[in-house]
C-alpha cells in the first residue's frame, strides 16, 4: 500500500513539474500549411501571403483578417479584411495589427515580397 501511494505521489509531481515547466514558445512562421485559423506575431509573421486557391472550383476559397478570435469566427463584426474567390492565385496582405487569419479551401500559403506601391490611393 506505502509503495502504490509513493508511486502515486512522484507521478503527481512529475506532472506538477512537467505542467510548471511549461515549453518554450515557436517562433512565427511563413508558410500556413492548411485550413485554420492563425495567430499573426504568434504562429505567423504579418506581410504579403500567397495561396493556389481552391483545388476544386465548385468551392470557392474564403479568407479573412479577424481582429478578434472570440465567438463566432465567421460573423461579420470579427472581419477587417476578407474574400470569397474561385480565382487562382490568391493573394492577401495579412497586417502586424490584425489578430488572427482564418483560411478555408485556399490551398497552403507563403510569404511573398510586397507588390510594388502604384502611387494611387483607390
Amino acid at each position: 500500500m506505502r509503495t502504490t501511494a509513493a508511486l502515486v505521489a512522484g507521478a503527481l509531481l512529475s506532472v506538477a513539474s512537467l505542467v510548471g515547466a511549461g515549453t518554450a514558445a515557436a517562433q512565427p512562421v511563413t508558410v500556413i500549411p492548411a485550413d485554420g485559423l492563425y495567430l499573426v506575431n504568434q504562429e505567423i509573421v504579418p506581410g504579403w501571403y500567397e495561396a493556389p486557391g481552391t483545388p476544386d472550383q465548385r468551392y470557392g476559397c474564403d479568407w479573412r483578417r479577424l481582429w478578434t478570435t472570440e465567438g463566432d469566427l465567421f460573423d461579420m463584426n470579427h472581419i477587417i479584411g476578407n474574400d470569397f474567390t474561385r480565382k487562382t492565385p490568391v493573394r492577401a496582405e495579412i497586417k502586424a495589427t490584425d489578430v488572427a487569419f482564418l483560411t478555408v479551401n485556399c490551398g497552403p500559403w507563403r510569404l511573398i515580397p510586397a507588390p510594388p506601391r502604384t502611387g494611387s490611393a483607390g
